[in-house]
């Protein structure tokens, strides 16, 4: 989480939403940040619990998504990356699909990591320059990408139904 004071701002970054560069490039901005619990309560930059000092300032709290197809393939990289570094042997993008790990990382729907947030603002990492543009943000780049396959290249045949399952939720409530 992201908090800039000046724009009366509180930024909620979940997992795989560009939160690296984000927090790199705020924080070198003069925002704030914020750790607090996340929804396995952990607490760590992903948190979800906004300080009540920030709520009673009426802060705008802003939810960074991405999309999900986009977002899961990230995830699955992510996972592979971590499971060979552990010395473990990689599931196909088809078992992951199936059978999401219950992890904050890398088997949480956007949905279920920001649970009953109540937001104002929802940005989009796609058009994310134009959200900070119109708080006087600076644009951040793109950073920490983990190199893969696009979604439409993987998330194909029978892989795809079940990426479908997977991605249901967050493609309703966020629209995609």
């Amino acid at each position: 989480m992201i908090v800039c004071e000046r724009q009366k701002l509180v930024i909620i970054t979940p997992p795989k939403t560009g939160s690296t560069s984000l927090h790199r490039h705020l924080i070198a901005a003069g925002c704030l940040p914020v750790y607090s619990p996340d929804p396995s309560g952990k607490v760590s930059k992903h948190g979800v619990v906004v300080p009540l000092e920030y709520v009673s300032m009426e802060f705008r709290v802003a939810v960074v998504v991405r999309n999900p197809y986009d977002r899961l393939v990230s995830q699955y990289a992510h996972y592979c990356n971590w499971l060979t570094s552990q010395g473990r042997a990689a599931p196909s993008i088809g078992q992951f699909c199936g059978a999401l790990p219950d992890d904050i990382v890398f088997g949480w729907t956007l949905a279920q990591t920001l649970g009953d947030i109540r937001w104002q603002e929802l940005w989009k990492l796609e058009t994310l320059a134009t959200h900070l543009a119109a708080h006087g943000l600076p644009n951040v780049p793109r950073e920490n990408e983990t190199w893969h396959l696009p979604a439409d290249v993987l998330l194909v045949g029978d892989v795809r139904p079940a990426a479908e399952r997977a991605t249901a939720m967050d493609r309703m409530i966020f629209g995609y």
